[in-house]
């Protein structure tokens, strides 16, 4: 297989500059900008559970059992809840970018749309299925 000379493997390992929303940004600030939005997601990703590990340290000095075991069902059910719509954003955002990528300015839009459709349905529903106390 014939690679042109200037045929990038890798973008972080290259040394020209590559364009990035119509910026040409040399690589150690894609690098830096890359690792910025990796640490950010991160930090997303590990505060989910260290709620519910919050809530069980303080919970766990009570004298009555039944209060830690009702926040580690409602963590547990948070976490499932969250883990659910995340997973669901992220399906949205790939049809999101190939669009932006085509300048496909309808395809954005009906994306958007149906997105937000099933989010205002999904509030409904978990708002019509809560459990008064």
């Amino acid at each position: 297989m014939n690679k042109q000379p200037n045929s990038v493997d890798n973008p972080l390992q290259s040394k020209s500059p590559l364009k990035v929303n119509s910026q040409v940004l040399p690589p150690d600030e894609l690098r830096s900008r890359f690792l910025t939005l990796a640490l950010v997601n991160i930090l997303s990703n590990v505060m989910v559970p260290l709620s519910g590990l919050v809530d069980a340290a303080f919970l766990g000095h009570l004298a009555d059992i039944r209060y830690l075991a009702g926040v580690a069902l409602a963590t547990v059910l948070f976490n499932i809840l969250y883990r659910t719509f995340k997973l669901l954003r992220l399906g949205t955002t790939g049809p999101t970018a190939q669009a932006v990528g085509r300048s496909d300015q309808d395809a954005v839009l009906v994306t958007y749309s149906r997105r937000r459709i099933f989010d205002y349905g999904a509030g409904f529903l978990t708002s019509r299925l809560r459990v008064s106390a």
